[in-house]
């Protein structure tokens, strides 16, 4: 798995989004799916590989170390951010049957994380007065 899918930030995706789109992919490729799946041979990938996954990613908390060498506690990622490493990881897949590297591909048979709907709270004339006035001594 790990050199399919650096073959294929390489020749598939290098060159074919901007930059950003780029950096995002190669972050979950390096980052969240060459550790998860990169032991497996691409044809060994199944299903409940990536369910567990997604499972996990949406259930355990995560540390990172700041820059000063202690550790930040971090919470389990949202939906969302598993969705998206979901549609990553099943673009990858698909570039490789068309290449004909597998015979189908196990993220079709695993139904992306479910996203709730969250309603968008906007700011009111005071509200807003009040961010104003406290950013008004920052850049922002």
């Amino acid at each position: 798995m790990r050199h399919w899918l650096e073959e294929w930030l390489r020749d598939h995706v290098a060159g074919n989004v901007g930059a950003k789109t780029f950096e995002r992919y190669e972050d979950i490729v390096r980052n969240r799916l060459i550790p998860a799946f990169g032991r497996l041979r691409l044809r060994q990938l199944e299903p409940r590989h990536i369910r567990a996954f997604e499972k996990q990613a949406q259930s355990q908390r995560r540390q990172r170390v700041r820059a000063d060498g202690s550790i930040a506690d971090l919470p389990p990622l949202t939906a969302q951010t598993v969705k998206h490493y979901h549609r990553v990881l099943s673009q990858a897949l698909k570039a490789a049957r068309m290449e004909r590297l597998i015979d189908r591909n196990p993220v079709d048979d695993v139904k992306a994380p479910k996203v709730d709907d969250v309603e968008m709270r906007i700011l009111d004339q005071v509200q807003t007065g009040a961010l104003l006035d406290a950013t008004a001594a920052t850049p922002i």
